[in-house]
């Protein structure tokens, strides 16, 4: 996992028929952005014999894919991916607050405990039903009712909303930044949304200016046991803390209790 703006080295060896480095005719590198923008074919020439590499500067957050193609002498092939993290979509909490939660004094396995970390807050979001983290959002619904639901909650602002292609003023609808709903018409006289299929699209924001308490415990409970699920532990150890045998893997009571506490309606 990479940041905006990191330099990603990509690589390749190429060996000849005998397993020893050796250069290919020639070698290209392609390189997918997330919006489809496709860098290459690059020329790269090999130092030392056989090693290639290429520099990418990334500028886009998302899935990257690349292959490499050697032609002529000693053809060779390699395709992967890598994967440049959204600034939105950083972890709930940091690593330093994970590595205290997990009493680590090492910094070995940051990278590791990172992509945890991600998953953790992308599953707490899932199952809560919250966006603890602040994100802009679009969605467009069907008109011809009086109230549309925004799907991500709590709301924090309303950025616009358009009508049939029309832009409405903030007096043309009502928010309720808790629930979620978005009704036609002032707090006074009501409306209807202009009937029509997805005709209506909402621009907002989502998440918590400061996530409440149990959220950064519950990302921190969920990085646990990720933890300890990919080292073989059981997610059955008996006591309090535990569900019985045959739940989800990474579920404890604790966990269980703080989605509870944090879940939007219609959540259990």
């Amino acid at each position: 996992m990479y940041d905006l703006g990191d330099v990603v080295v990509l690589s390749i060896t190429v060996e000849d028929a005998n397993g020893d480095p050796a250069n290919a005719g020639e070698m290209n590198l392609t390189v997918t952005a997330p919006d489809g923008t496709v860098t290459g074919p690059t020329v790269v020439t090999p130092s030392p014999t056989g090693v290639y590499t290429y520099p990418y500067p990334t500028t886009q957050a998302g899935r990257h894919p690349y292959r490499w193609v050697g032609t002529g002498a000693n053809a060779a092939s390699h395709s992967d991916v890598f994967v440049v993290a959204s600034q939105a979509l950083l972890p709930l909490v940091s690593l330093a607050d994970a590595r205290a939660h997990l009493d680590m004094s090492t910094t070995t396995t940051d990278e590791e405990l990172r992509r945890f970390l991600l998953s953790a807050s992308d599953l707490a979001e899932r199952w809560t039903g919250r966006t603890f983290r602040r994100q802009s959002f679009t969605e467009t619904f069907d008109g011809g009712r009086s109230v549309q639901m925004l799907g991500h909650l709590p709301v924090l602002s309303i950025t616009s909303v358009t009508e049939s292609g029309t832009t409405l003023s903030a007096g043309d609808y009502t928010a309720d930044t808790a629930s979620g709903l978005l009704w036609r018409g002032s707090t006074t006289s009501g409306a209807t949304w202009a009937t029509g299929r997805q005709n209506v699209t909402v621009t907002y924001a989502a998440g918590y200016a400061e996530p409440p308490p149990a959220a950064y415990e519950l990302v921190l409970e969920i990085t646990r046991r990720l933890w300890e699920t990919q080292r073989g532990a059981s997610a059955d150890l008996g006591g309090d803390e535990y569900p019985a045998a045959g739940t989800m893997r990474l579920m404890t009571f604790r966990i269980q209790t703080l989605i509870d506490s944090l879940s939007a309606p219609g959540f259990a």
